[in-house]
């Protein structure tokens, strides 16, 4: 019997039962999906971090000709329980050269013999990379992607006048510092092909470097060493390892929300459809009741359609997720090994449990059949009594039309029904605001001053630079005027000044931490942002970035031992700042601050402002002149440096885009399924309002109107929470990579306020009019029929 129903129920009303299926297939299949890349995400973060043996902490150090000076250091080190060492050509975006003569810019290269790392790296199916054949190399995807290097690509590798071209071998899978965010490509060779540079004396003492993974449980003495020791590149501690792949993680996170947010909007629409059936099967119900069926029978007659709806639409949304959960890991797989060993298990079990979720829900929007009796079958549903008002609105005050009074009139007299509806519009354009929001603010220069670096016209990208001055080839007075004279001869006058860094640490009451400190010569401490304090004065206080103070417990006015070049000072907190640089692991000294640049750790971008002060068009006009004059592609204005070292925008942008084809689909599915139960709850209103003159087109424009008013407020509902959703909900994010004080997010306002609403409300009137056409059917005669 139960089936009979099914059949008869399913062929009787097509359209709003088929809406339904696409509601059940999208949400199983993003849940399923999402489910999948959180796991896969997280725990492929853990294991590909185990895997690749990565210890507590990874430094990453100058060591002029071979010498492991910082290696009998640790030796000697009671906080250390055991270390390994790789030596390594440190590699700057100057000494290659793709395809013969293509550059690309990277932060700090790593040439290295295969089967000598102390980080494992695999290649793209996941096997470790032991060996490379001679004359070949292994790159590190994310870079590889960057550059464009496909297999068999040659790259031409220059330094001290030694030249070798290798072919690429392929892409290998970095998990210390493969992720984006990172940019220090690895280059996995032949050891024979190794020694062609390293056999170079100049090389050897101006490029060797050692690789350390360092087992201990106090990195404030191995950061002593560093101090001792002097010309660290790079040091992380596996917490900030971890880290730099938080972007990834807030990619599939978003995803899961758009899942769970999916899942909400069909119980919104099973709750319509429920409502809108019982309402028009009062008949049958009060009959069923009339001959001695219960109220528990009755319900399991309906729960029978959505069980079969669910199981149906759960089994597509199952085997759709899969390919599309692939899609979306598909950057993320490339770069790392995901961590989800039962994909399969997990989807099966997401999808079960939106069928259960469903039936849950809709065996409780049947228990409105439990008020419904046999007399309502006679009574043709209705009681004959209201004892409220229908509606704000009176006829015969109204100066509205009469179209526009009956759509403000059916809008004001249905408050639930027009609120759950204003609901979910409003929620599919917050979340589309949100998003972009965000992928607005890492593409605008709204967060240069996160990036500690103050305002310029150009950033110039040049770490070859950082060799010379650290090796006494040049200093940064010279490498600064070099660029000027360049830029000068060429028609560009202007000036140019450079942030330098330390790797520093800093204790205070027994807790230490370290990170990059940062001072200019150029400018003042007073031209940087700071959310807590004022900007140092003197050469004894320093400013903390918020994640390095709150690790130690440092505030406004506390006394902090920082250790920097071998030398340990009492220095003063005077301000705290929010940064992205180190992931908010940094300082700021002040410019009178004593530091050779020759013991710097290295540089930010060079900062070109122009005599002229240009204006945008301008300065891009000579980014691109630029670009041909010193043979890079690293250059930038404000928002492009912010995207080069957030590495961001892309992300945001791509999840903002697949959100608002899913959101404007709902919107439109939603339009469709809620037109459709309209026409079908309304027929003998639709049937009398033609019986006494109303066109066709001019129903059909009262239930278009309804929709447009309805989608008109969710828009700008939407346009007034945009601003405290983003931040509810991207701080946190934002927070991660070192903004702990939130900040203020870029707005789009043509899209935001124009395109998106605009295409909204195409959509609905587009959905609700070809819907509204099937009221044609609809005759005068049908005033009091009843199907």
């Amino acid at each position: 019997m139960y089936l009979n129903i099914l059949k008869k129920d399913l062929k009787r009303k097509r359209t709003m039962n088929f809406v339904i299926l696409l509601f059940v297939i999208l949400s199983a299949m993003f849940f399923s999906s999402g489910m999948n890349n959180i796991v896969s995400v997280m725990g492929g973060v853990d294991r590909f971090l185990d895997l690749a043996g990565m210890k507590d902490y990874l430094i990453v150090i100058g060591e002029p000709d071979n010498r492991a000076v910082f290696g009998e250091e640790l030796d000697k080190c009671d906080a250390v329980s055991g270390y390994s060492r790789e030596t390594a050509i440190i590699l700057t975006a100057d000494t290659l050269r793709i395809r013969g003569s293509e550059t690309c810019g990277f932060g700090m290269g790593l040439f290295v013999p295969a089967g000598e790392e102390v980080i494992r790296c695999f290649d793209r199916n996941n096997e470790p990379i032991t060996s490379a054949e001679r004359g070949k190399v292994f790159i590190t995807n994310s870079f590889a992607e960057k550059a464009g290097i496909e297999d068999g690509d040659a790259l031409t590798f220059e330094l001290c006048g030694v030249s070798l071209t290798l072919e690429s071998a392929g892409i290998c899978k970095d998990a210390v510092l493969g992720s984006e965010i990172v940019d220090s490509p690895r280059f996995i060779v032949h050891p024979d092909d190794f020694e062609t540079l390293f056999a170079d004396e100049q090389i050897r003492h101006a490029f060797s470097t050692g690789v350390y993974m360092i087992e201990t449980d106090d990195t404030g003495a191995v950061d002593e060493i560093i101090n001792d020791v002097g010309g660290c590149r790079l040091n992380a501690a596996e917490s900030l390892i971890r880290m730099t792949y938080i972007l990834s993680i807030s990619i599939a996170a978003i995803i899961m929300a758009v899942s769970i947010f999916l899942i909400l909007i069909s119980f919104a629409v099973l709750r319509f459809t429920i409502g809108f059936t019982i309402a028009e099967e009062f008949r049958e119900i009060g009959v069923m009741k009339a001959i001695g069926i219960k109220n528990r029978s009755i319900r399991l007659l309906y729960l029978v359609k959505y069980l079969g709806i669910a199981l149906i639409g759960a089994s597509i949304g199952f085997f759709a997720g899969i390919p599309f959960g692939e899609m979306l890991l598909n950057s993320v797989s490339r770069n790392m090994m995901l961590g989800n060993s039962h994909p399969v298990l997990i989807g099966v079990l997401s999808c079960a449990a939106v069928v259960g979720m469903i039936l849950l829900f809709c065996w409780g929007c049947t228990a409105k059949i439990k008020k419904l009796s046999p007399i309502d079958a006679v009574r043709s549903g209705q009681t004959g009594e209201r004892f409220r008002k229908k509606s704000l609105l009176h006829l015969g005050k109204s100066r509205l039309s009469a179209s526009g009074f009956l759509s403000c009139n059916n809008v004001l007299g249905n408050p639930k029904q027009t609120a759950i509806l204003t609901a979910v519009f409003t929620l599919c354009a917050v979340l589309v605001t949100v998003l972009s929001n965000a992928a607005n603010t890492f593409a605008s220069d709204k967060l240069i001053y996160l990036i500690s670096v103050t305002a310029s016209d150009v950033y110039l990208d040049r770490t070859s630079d950082n060799l010379k001055v650290q090796n006494g080839l040049c200093t940064l007075e010279d490498a600064e005027a070099e660029i000027e004279q360049t830029l000068a001869e060429n028609g560009l006058p202007g000036t140019v000044h450079v942030e330098r860094f330390y790797i520093s640490s800093v204790e205070l009451n027994g807790k230490t931490d370290s990170g990059r400190f940062l001072i200019c010569d150029d400018t003042s401490a007073t031209d940087y942002q700071y959310s807590e304090g004022t900007a140092p004065q003197y050469a004894n206080e320093i400013a903390l970035g918020s994640l390095i103070a709150e690790e130690i417990g440092a505030k406004i006015g506390d006394t902090v031992s920082v250790t920097v070049n071998g030398e340990t000072r009492n220095m003063i907190v005077s301000a705290l700042f929010d940064s992205f640089c180190n992931i908010g692991k940094c300082g700021r000294f002040h410019e009178s601050f004593d530091l050779p640049a020759s013991a710097m750790a290295g540089t930010m971008a060079y900062q070109i402002d122009f005599d002229d002060h240009p204006d945008d068009a301008l300065i891009t006009e000579r980014i691109a002149q630029i670009k041909q004059i010193f043979g890079t592609d690293h250059v930038f204005d404000k928002a492009g440096y912010v995207d080069d070292c957030a590495k961001s925008a892309d992300a945001m942008s791509g999840a903002k885009n697949l959100t608002m084809a899913v959101s404007l689909l709902i919107i439109l599915l939603m339009s469709i399924l809620l037109e459709r139960s309209f026409i079908s709850k309304e027929r003998s209103e639709i049937a009398l309002m033609k019986a006494i003159g109303f066109k066709n087109r001019s129903v059909i424009g009262i239930h278009v109107l309804r929709f447009v008013i309805i989608t008109a407020v969710s828009v700008l509902l939407a346009a007034l929470l945009g601003e405290p959703a983003t931040k509810l909900i991207m701080d946190p994010v934002f927070a991660m990579l070192g903004a702990l004080r939130g900040l203020s997010y870029a707005h789009n306002p043509t899209e935001t306020f124009v395109i998106f609403p605009l295409t909204v409300l195409a959509a609905v009137t587009a959905g609700t009019f070809f819907t509204a056409l099937g009221m044609g059917r609809i005759k005068a005669s049908d005033t009091s029929g009843i199907e």
